[in-house]
Order: structure tokens, then C-alpha cells, then sequence
């Protein structure tokens, strides 16, 4: 059963054009109720769709603050959801408590199975988006997605060795993640939220620390099974050298962006998850975990931008290279049968030449 809630608004936006916002509610076979949002510019169209997963305590809100309207202006169709368990979502009309990430991309397939139909979609994840992301790319047997981009991720192996290392760099960083996010004061506390998401940004002001923070706090009232999550990791389909074994030559682009100021995602996880997707990552200078929401969020779009923009290079180039060959073939093809036409006329000719000398004998 599938049904979509659908309120619309159009805006426009000085010098870029007509962007139409679509937001509403996905009612998914999965039995979820999923707020979105779309952003698009109808005078540019869309050269290319991208969806939107966000991490924990967060929602579609963080990335409709900048990146939405900015990528619309673009030329994109973009895309972001708020998963299960956040604010304003349901399963069969109940809000939930506990949620695992096996939930997560049973509802993520389901929405662009159902929702995203007419093309293939960029997905970009961050935080606890990733390992939704990696499972996505691993299931990928309907070739719906046209690319993967993981955004400060939590790596193929999960958290607890990245704890490990916090711990043994700095309590102080450790105890501040652990209050964070088992104890939730990120969702109340500005000061533990400002350490956690923006670290050394010092832009954000007090009154943006406000309105980020309510949205944590109404996104706290479930939390990812990491039981679950630890017994499931997809670190489980690595080889020996971490590559993830479902990785191939036919695999969707990756992109792996890290955050060179980001206190909870350090740099050797953005490694890990560049080896498990076989892709060389990227760390952005001076920015922190939250790259969305940062006073520097442009440096992170245009990155992504960068990489999509060349994936589209790329296929255009290849689908002229795959038009020319096939000219090349067809064209060969006719020759090879205007030759075999133009011999057997010629041994129809002899053949008749012959045949009247020997009647002259």
C-alpha cells in the first residue's frame, strides 16, 4: 500500500529562478509514514536527482536549513527524508521507540522503489546514514541508484572502535560523545550540541543553537538499536584488506567526504569506509561534523556537486562512446555486405561469361 500527502509551494528565488517546494508525507508498503520535502527549479529542470539521509537526533529540517534550496538552484531535484522514529514520522500510525537500521533500509528501498520511479537517484547519507547507505549499495538489484555518497559516516565496522580511539586521544571528547548521544543532553544541552556538531565553528550563533537544538530534542525520543546495529555491521562483507566484496567494476559511483574538525567521526573511520567502497576519501578543511548545517556548508556542496557533475561527464561521455561504436559497427556491418554482394555479383558474372564460352565451343 503506498499513498503520498502532498502540500505544495511555490517560491522564487532572486536570480535563480522558479523553485517549486513539495513536501508531505510518503505512506510506505513498509507500514511507515515518512515526511519529505523536494526542491527543484522549474526553469532549469533537473539534470539529476539526489536523495537526502540524515544521522541521528537530526532530520530532513537539517538539510532543507541550506543544502535543498542551494542544490535547486543548481539544476537538481533534491530530496530529503526524515527516517523512522524522528519527529513527525509513524509506523502504522504510532511513533516508535527503538529502530534498526535493517528498518531504516526497508523504508529508504521502499521510498524510492515507490516514490523516486522515473530515474535513477545520487544518494547521499550522513552519520548513521551511511551503514544505510552501504546496506542500499549492497542490494542494489534494481539499479535505482546512480551514485553514493557517504558524509561523515560512520564507518563499515561501526562505533565502538572509533570509541576506542577517542578514548585513548582524549576522556574529555569521549565522555562529551557518550553524554551526548546515550544520555541525550545534545538534544537540550546547546553547549554539548555546539561541541559535538560544530566543534571549533564559531558562527553559529546562539539563536540558530536554539532552533537546532529543539529539533534534536524532538528527534530523541527513539534510538537506534546498536545491538542489533553491532551484530549486523557491514563490515561482515569485507575481504581481508576491509573492501567490501559486493563492490565491482559495474558499481555505482562512491564518494567519501570526512571532516577534518569532526570529534566524533575521526580520520581513520573516513579511511575504513573509503577502503570497505574502494574509493579514495576526501577530508574537508575546517569544517565539522554537522557539514549541512555548518557556517562553511557551501565547501561541502560544492563537493558533492563536483563529484555528481562528474559522474554525469562521465556517463554522457561513455553513452557517446557506446553511439559511436555502434555506428562504427553498423556501419562495418554494411560494408562487410555491400563486399559479399559486389563478390557475388562478380562470381555470378564469371559464372555466366564461362558458361557462354562454352557454348561457343
Amino acid at each position: 500500500m503506498f499513498a503520498l500527502v502532498l502540500y505544495m509551494m511555490i517560491a522564487v528565488d532572486g536570480g535563480q529562478g522558479i523553485i517549486a517546494k513539495t513536501n508531505g508525507i510518503a505512506a510506505l508498503s513498509t507500514g511507515a509514514n515518512l515526511p519529505y520535502v523536494s526542491y527543484c527549479n522549474e526553469e532549469k529542470g533537473s539534470k539529476a536527482k539526489i536523495l537526502l539521509l540524515h544521522g541521528s537526533l537530526h532530520d530532513l529540517r537539517c538539510y532543507e536549513e541550506w543544502w535543498l534550496p542551494e542544490l535547486a538552484s543548481r539544476g537538481y531535484e533534491a530530496t530529503a527524508i526524515s527516517l523512522r522514529g524522528t519527529h513527525e514520522s509513524t509506523v502504522d500510525n504510532k511513533r516508535v521507540e527503538k529502530v534498526k537500521i535493517s528498518d531504516h533500509v526497508k523504508d529508504v528501498r521502499a521510498f524510492l522503489k515507490e516514490c523516486e520511479t522515473s530515474a535513477e537517484v545520487f544518494l547521499a547519507a550522513h552519520s548513521f546514514g551511511g551503514p544505510i547507505a552501504m546496506e542500499l549499495l549492497r542490494l542494489q538489484e534494481d539499479n535505482c541508484l546512480a551514485g553514493v555518497c557517504c558524509l561523515c559516516s560512520v564507518p563499515p565496522s561501526g562505533n565502538t572502535a572509533m570509541t576506542m580511539r577517542t578514548i585513548r586521544k582524549s576522556w574529555q571528547t569521549a565522555l562529551l560523545i557518550t553524554r551526548g548521544f546515550a544520555l541525550k543532553t545534545a538534544a537540550y544541552s546547546n553547549n554539548d550540541a555546539r561541541q559535538l556538531f560544530f566543534a571549533k565553528d564559531k558562527s553559529i550563533s546562539e539563536q540558530k543553537m536554539n532552533k537546532y537544538v529543539s529539533w534534536f530534542q524532538q528527534n530523541s525520543i527513539s534510538s537506534l538499536d546498536l545491538r542489533d546495529f553491532q551484530k549486523n555491521l557491514p563490515s561482515r562483507f569485507a575481504d581481508t584488506n576491509g573492501k567490501a566484496k559486493f563492490i565491482h567494476d559495474s558499481s555505482p559511483p562512491r564518494l567519501v567526504l570526512g571532516a577534518a574538525n569532526d570529534p566524533i567521526v575521526d580520520s581513520i573511520a573516513i579511511e575504513e569506509t573509503a577502503t570497505f567502497l574502494a574509493v579514495e576519501p576526501q577530508i574537508l578543511q575546517g569544517l565539522p561534523h554537522d557539514i549541512m548545517l555548518a557556517s562553511d556548508w557551501i565547501k561541502a556542496l560544492d563537493a558533492l556537486d563536483a563529484w555528481i557533475n562528474l559522474c554525469l561527464s562521465s556517463r554522457h561521455a561513455s553513452s557517446q562512446q557506446e553511439t559511436h561504436d555502434d555506428h562504427h559497427q553498423e556501419n562495418s556491418s554494411s560494408s562487410q555486405t555491400s563486399s559479399s554482394s559486389s563478390l557475388n555479383t562478380d562470381s555470378n558474372d564469371n559464372s555466366t561469361s564461362s558458361s557462354s564460352s562454352s557454348s561457343s565451343s
